[in-house]
Formats: structure tokens, sequence, C-alpha cells
């Protein structure tokens, strides 16, 4: 009878992959937009504390919180007496209050040409082919990428190399090591990492800084000209707060490949480094490196990018 025969059980249809597919990329949407809108309240609270800072400097000074610009009569310039006494590395290369950049390829031995060029300065010796001078200037190494291991390596070598000078390189050089979990980050992105930065700078009381590599301190992508722009300006004023002397020499990585290379020299020199539009404008000097061979770093171009304030070599 058709009372006895049991139809089969229509079951509630699960829920599809399309729809978990769906919610997952929802879901994944959601927290990405939390994520843009936490980073712009982020650098909104960056700005905001800048302007705070600034604010603070002119109160404390004194002064009105509106910016007052320098200026100068053509005959007030004519009658200033300048000397010597800035240079640091070849004709202005680097000198007190100018910035230098050294742009190289990852792994062209940008950290250890840099110590040794510290080591002739502090020392009175020349540097490759350039003179130098401020033997008496203290130097502060603020480096990410390279550990105790690696550095002891460097420095073990340098020792040997100035033999009876090596006081004056041990007094007059501190270098930022990596031991903890904070030492690696230093991206001036975070109000952190700025006063840790400042903290560093004010303890040492360097008259020359070393920013080893730009990257590790970018202030959002070096790739857009505003960040870059951001970047440099801020590591500027950390850098020159208290001393608008003090010089600053920063390692930066250029193009890479033989097209990247190339650029080392000739017409396409000033757009070496990455993102180099930028950082080429603000700099003052630049040296720029590339391997000789395609396969070996052991000899290396040194070439001019930039010397704004004396001759180009």
């Amino acid at each position: 009878m058709a009372g006895d025969i049991k139809l089969p059980t229509r079951r509630k249809p699960a829920a599809s992959n399309i729809q978990d597919d769906s919610a997952e990329e929802f879901n994944s949407e959601s927290w990405a937009a939390e994520k843009v809108a936490e980073r712009k309240r982020e650098q909104e609270q960056l700005r905001e504390e800048h302007q705070r800072q600034a604010n603070e400097a002119f109160a404390d000074a004194g002064e009105s919180k509106q910016r007052i610009l320098t200026l100068r009569s053509p005959d007030e310039l004519l009658g200033m007496v300048f000397d010597n006494s800035d240079i640091i590395l070849g004709d202005r290369l680097l000198a007190k209050g100018q910035p230098l950049v050294i742009a190289g390829q990852g792994g062209t031995g940008k950290s250890r040409l840099v110590l040794q060029m510290v080591a002739a300065i502090v020392t009175g010796q020349k540097y490759l082919e350039f003179e130098t001078g401020g033997s008496e200037l203290r130097w502060l190494i603020l480096q990410t990428e390279n550990s105790n291991r690696r550095l002891q390596q460097d420095i073990g070598k340098i020792k040997t190399w100035l033999a009876d000078d090596w006081p004056r390189f041990a007094e007059q050089v501190v270098i930022h090591t990596i031991e903890n979990d904070d030492d690696g980050f230093v991206s001036l992105d975070s109000l952190e990492n700025q006063a840790a930065i400042q903290t560093a700078i004010e303890t040492a009381n360097p008259d020359c800084i070393v920013i080893d590599p730009l990257n590790d301190f970018a202030a959002g992508d070096l790739n857009k000209d505003a960040d870059m722009k951001a970047t440099v300006q801020m590591l500027a004023r950390l850098c020159r707060r208290g001393n608008p002397n003090r010089a600053i020499v920063i390692l930066h990585h250029s193009l890479t490949g033989k097209t990247g290379a190339a650029r080392a020299v000739g017409f396409d020199r000033t757009s070496f480094s990455r993102n180099s539009k930028v950082l080429f404008a603000w700099t003052r000097g630049q040296i720029n490196l590339a391997p000789v061979e395609p396969d070996s770093n052991d000899r290396l171009i040194v070439a001019c990018g930039k010397c704004s304030n004396g001759k180009e070599f």
C-alpha cells in the first residue's frame, strides 16, 4: 500500500563551499580594510605628534609657532668667511652638516667600506684616493644588518690595519648592535622607534651618523616619493637635533642586475639608487658602487653620483 512506502527524507542542503569562500573573502576584505584604516590613523597621529614636537621646540626657544626662514642680502653672503675645516671626505663629498649617500647592490660590501672609511677619517689617512679631514669627529653607526660575529670579524681586520692608531677608532666610534628583539626595529613609522633613535643619538653625542641601510629606517614605502621625502626629512631632523652640523651618511640599495650596474656611471649615474629622484635631490654627495665582474664582488667600480659642493671625481 502506498501508506507503507517510505519516501526518502529530504535533507536541508549544507552551506555551499561558494558561500564559505564568500564569507572568508568578506572577512579577509574586512580585515584588510581595518588594517588600512588603522594605518591611516597611525599616520595621522604621527603627523600630529610631529607638529606637536615642532610647536614645543618653538615654544622652548621662546619663538612663535610660525616658522621663520633665514634671509640674507647679497652683501651679507659675500661678506661671509669660510675655510676648509668643514671637509670630511674628498672635495666636500662629505662635509659637516651635509648628507652623503653610498649606493650599491646587495653584497657589494657597503657596510665594510663605510667602516673602513670611518677608520681612515678618524686616523687622518686617505680613503681610497680621497683626502680626509675631521679626525677629531665622533661617529655613531646605526645599523641593522650585521650580527656581532660579522662586526667582530670586520673590526678585527680594521684593528690590525690601524695598528698604533687603533685607540682613536675605538674611542671615537660607537656601533648600534642587534642583540634583542627591539634592536632591529628602527622604522620611522613608529614614534617609539623615533624616540629610541633619538635617545641613542643623545647618548652617543656624535658629530657624524651612519644609517645602514636606509630601507630599515623607512617611514612607509621608499618607492613612493612622498614616503622617501618623509623618511629623509625625519632622519635629518632626528640626526641634527642639538647639532645642526652633524654629517649624515646613508647606505642605500641600488638597482640590481646588469642594467642596474651599468647605471653606476655615465648619463644614468644619477638614477643608480632605488627611487633615486627624491634621494638624489636631497643628498649633497653620492658614491655609486658596482661590481666589475658579473659573478664576483672582489673588484668594484667606485663612481661619483653627485658632488654638489665640490669637484666630481
